[in-house]
């Protein structure tokens, strides 16, 4: 079969058979000028009525069934163009469809309608032959017209709108003015000063009473005690080592300085040593020289404290405790108890004891 050439923008193209060109028709790609050349020469394609399945493979088949007068009448329906003898409706009466309705579909020359074909594959073109896009003309803004050839003049109806209930506005916030605040501060704090002075201006004032404390007797003071508490907080700190002839006397003179005696000699021979390596001191003879101060009981219990320490420490035996007192009018001797003498360092006896006192 011969193809079938069509024009549209222009363009010449060559399209194989008929149901190539239906597809086309379908899928928009000819416009409303697009052209067929017949042998009557360029036709508009929209103007043309299209042959039936009988008449494709017969051209000449459709005339023979069909009345001349009911062939031209079908003719003239077919080419009739929008807007012949139409009433135009007012825009805001309908709406426009994005695409035309089809309400039946398309009949040949004979009356009968034409089948709608099965969907077919899509023509093969060759390169040479492909048709440009063609833009696609915008759908009219009337409808399309009934038949007859008259439109429908629909009432327009008023729009109304529904009205909306507002809801008033809440009304500001009272302004929180800084002096107002400040002044009832100041007014509150002036009610409460003048409340107290009220209160203290009628307050009962209290007289003080006076309380005669009762004279107070002064105890009697032991001097034994006041002198033993004075030699016991002198600082003696830990016993000296004797190990050697002379080293007993030395530490007794250090000792009895520090308890405050004015020494002239000490005398302290040991007279046994004990130990291993006889270090150590098993008995001595003491004998103590000195100036008296203004209390003697206090310079003896230096002697008795003395010589107690290291009686306790090194186990001593001391068959001789003298102390001598050296003034102007000559010596005069005093013999000290050393048991006494060892209590005594213990605290287990006070110094009015230590002494022999009653």
């Amino acid at each position: 079969m011969a193809a079938i050439r069509i024009r549209t923008g222009g363009v010449e193209v060559d399209v194989d058979d008929e149901a190539s060109l239906d597809d086309m028709r379908r899928r928009g790609l000819l416009g409303a000028d697009a052209e067929r050349l017949t042998s009557q020469g360029w036709q508009v394609i929209h103007r043309l009525a299209r042959p039936s399945p009988s008449a494709a493979a017969d051209p000449w088949a459709a005339w023979s069934d069909v009345d001349e007068h009911a062939a031209e009448a079908a003719l003239e329906t077919i080419t009739a163009r929008p807007g012949d003898d139409l009433v135009e409706l007012p825009i805001g009466a309908v709406t426009p469809m994005p695409n035309p309705i089809v309400t039946s579909r398309p009949k040949n020359l004979a009356g009968t309608a034409v089948p709608a074909p099965p969907p077919a594959a899509s023509p093969v073109v060759s390169p040479a032959r492909v048709p440009p896009a063609v833009p696609v003309a915008a759908p009219p803004s009337s409808l399309p017209p009934l038949a007859g050839g008259q439109l429908i003049d629909f009432p327009s109806r008023p729009r109304t709108t529904t009205p909306t209930l507002t809801r008033p506005p809440a009304p500001p916030p009272p302004l929180v003015r800084p002096w107002r605040v400040l002044g009832m501060i100041l007014v509150g704090v002036s009610i409460a000063g003048g409340l107290w002075a009220v209160a203290e201006m009628t307050r009962p004032v209290s007289q003080p009473v006076l309380s005669v404390a009762p004279p107070v007797t002064p105890k009697a003071v032991d001097p034994f005690k006041a002198l033993e508490a004075e030699l016991r907080a002198a600082p003696l700190g830990d016993v000296r080592e004797v190990h050697r002839p002379g080293d007993l006397g030395d530490a007794l003179l250090i000792e009895l300085q520090q308890l405050g005696l004015e020494i002239v000699s000490v005398n302290a021979t040991v007279t046994r040593w004990s130990g291993r390596k006889s270090d150590l001191p098993a008995a001595a003879e003491v004998r103590v020289t000195f100036r008296p101060s203004e209390s003697l009981n206090r310079d003896l219990g230096a002697i008795l404290i003395a010589a107690g320490r290291y009686k306790l420490h090194y186990k001593l035996d001391i068959p001789v405790l003298e102390a001598t007192m050296s003034t102007d009018e000559g010596l005069q001797a005093t013999v000290l108890d050393p048991s006494l003498a060892e209590k005594f360092a213990q605290s287990r006896i006070g110094l009015k004891a230590a002494l022999g006192l009653k």
